[in-house]
């Protein structure tokens, strides 16, 4: 968009105010990492360690293990340089289920803390997956294996829960954008191409889907 440049820090910036429905920027699909693009690179891995990991896995399991695989491939995935880039500068991950102890007991809401508890417990079973999909599996040959630690991974995880785009409540995706969302200077998101499965992503100035052009 011959609006918005990019800063020295990698921020967006724009001219001037974005009209109200106004086609802010687009990602082709290329740029889009869906749980199927996960499972395309990693199905091998995974279908290896199946008697580890069950017949389930969760579309956060997936993306955050493509998020491992970008990062800590032993050479560069083809394809995936703005991806392996956007997690060098990202900000750090910080979700609740990270928080310490002490801190989530502050919060005083049962409720609240139940399900930040349930979310640890829900991490840690996944850390203990992602080993056993590096032992069973041939996935230490192309990765750096000793890097899957699971403070790595728990701020991988926190990445796809803070920066994943929702095209559906069940459809998360990655790009290679970090999007601050704003009261007034609001965005909304939507998916566009004949490919429902690989979608490129268009996002326009706060306006109400029934009025997208």
């Amino acid at each position: 968009h011959a609006n918005i440049t990019v800063d020295h820090l990698g921020m967006l910036r724009t001219a001037k105010p974005f009209e109200q429905g106004e086609l802010v920027l687009t990602v082709q699909s290329e740029h889009v990492l869906t749980v199927k693009s996960g499972l395309a690179l990693l199905g091998p891995y995974f279908k290896a360690a199946r008697d580890a990991l069950g017949s389930s896995l969760s579309r956060q399991f997936v993306l955050t293990m493509m998020l491992m695989h970008i990062k800590h491939a032993k050479k560069p995935l083809p394809g995936h340089d703005l991806f392996r880039h956007w997690l060098e500068v990202l900000p750090p991950a910080d979700p609740p289920y990270l928080w310490s102890s002490d801190l989530i007991e502050e919060l005083e809401d049962p409720t609240l803390v139940g399900r930040i508890t349930d979310s640890r417990r829900v991490l840690h079973n996944e850390f203990k997956m992602a080993l056993a999909t590096i032992k069973e599996s041939k996935l230490a040959d192309v990765v750096n294996a000793s890097a899957y630690t699971f403070d790595e991974y728990s701020r991988m995880s926190g990445t796809v829960a803070i920066a994943s785009l929702r095209l559906a409540e069940d459809f998360p995706v990655l790009v290679p954008l970090y999007l601050c969302h704003h009261p007034v200077a609001s965005t909304q998101l939507f998916e566009y191409g004949e490919d429902q499965e690989k979608p490129s992503i268009a996002l326009y100035a706060g306006v109400e889907e029934s009025n997208i052009p």
